[in-house]
Formats: C-alpha cells, structure tokens, sequence
C-alpha cells in the first residue's frame, strides 16, 4: 500500500520559542506502507538540537534549540516516509521559529564613570540588539541623566549635581525589552566626588 503519515491534531508543527526553550512535542503517526522515514533542514545548523525519534509507528519530534540567532530565524523541516517496496511515499513539512534574547551592546564610551560634582558626563551609546526592542532604567534621578533613541541607538549624556559632600556612586541599570524572551542587562557606575576645600 502507499505511505500514510498523519500529525496528531493536538500536536503544533509551527511553533515559535525563545533560544534555550524546549520545543513542544511534535508526533506523526506512520501507517498503511510506511514503515520509517528520513528527514531534512533547510538549515541543518539546528539538526543537532532536534531530535526525532521513532518507536513502532509513531515518530516524535522534541529538543531544545541552543543555537544563538540575532534575528527572528526560522527553520523547516521535511519528513519523507520510508517502507518496503516502490509504493508512494508522502512528505509533510513543519516549522520552529527560533526567538532571540533581547540585548543590549556598549556601542561607544565608558558606561562607568568618576566625575566632579557639575561635571557633564562624558556620553556614550547602547545599542539594542537581538529580539531588543526598546528598554527600561533604573537609577537615582539625582544623577541628572538625559537620554535620546534613534532607531537602535540609545545616547545618554547629562550633568552631575551640583553639590555632595562626599562621594557618591550611582547605579545605572538599563534592561531590554522586546519579544518575551530573556531580558539582559547592562549596568554601568557613576562615581561623583565632591570639590576639594581650600583653607
């Protein structure tokens, strides 16, 4: 008989994860002819971190994707029935769209910082990057810190206050923001030393 080969209804054969997220499990059933199967990637860069395994004539599609994408990446799989004879063999198809982290890179500067009380504060740059699409902050307002986006490009400059009586630093912490997937930080210090005094 030709090859049969049916997903289980419950089952999704187009599904999205982050990276390092496990895929849900994906079965088909072999029937009628079909007896085994081979099976392709349009990009085999993920074929170790898939794995399909048959028992009887149920295959299962599992694993975990390890790969680093910078990009929203997907991949397609192809599955062709195997069996005893010339009898026609049926294919069926299926996707696993890989996620990446949400990022941000130090583009330019020193996010780490020692300045004068008043002092401008020498500017650098973030970058967002993988599934980054914008970000958050967390600092003590006091530090007097500007901030300005274009396209993925975060500047930040400002002035420090203008008056301590003895030194502070000052925790800059930036976290991106995007698709769902892990949230990396970048954090930078801000010293500030007040004036000396003259007698």
């Amino acid at each position: 008989p030709d090859h049969k080969i049916t997903k289980r209804a419950s089952d999704n054969d187009t599904q999205s994860v982050c990276e390092g997220v496990q895929i849900a499990p994906i079965r088909y059933d072999l029937a009628e002819g079909a007896t085994g199967f081979t099976k392709t990637w349009d990009d085999f860069s993920i074929d170790a971190d898939i794995i399909f395994t048959q028992v009887g004539q149920l295959l299962t599609i599992t694993g975990t994707p390890t790969i680093d994408v910078v990009t929203t990446t997907v991949y397609t799989y192809t599955v062709t029935t195997t069996g005893l004879g010339n009898c026609e063999a049926k294919t069926v198809t299926g996707t696993i769209t890989v996620l990446p982290d949400n990022e941000l890179i130090l583009s330019s500067g020193q996010m780490s910082q020692t300045l004068c009380v008043g002092s401008p504060i020498t500017p650098f740059t973030i970058d967002l990057s993988g599934g980054a699409t914008s970000y958050s902050i967390n600092y003590d307002l006091s530090l007097g810190l500007t901030h300005s986006i274009t396209g993925s490009t975060i500047t930040v400059s400002g002035t420090t206050p203008s008056f301590l009586s003895t030194p502070k630093t000052y925790t800059v912490t930036y976290t991106a923001l995007g698709n769902g997937c892990i949230q990396n930080l970048i954090v930078g210090y801000i010293t500030v030393v007040p004036n000396p005094l003259f007698t």
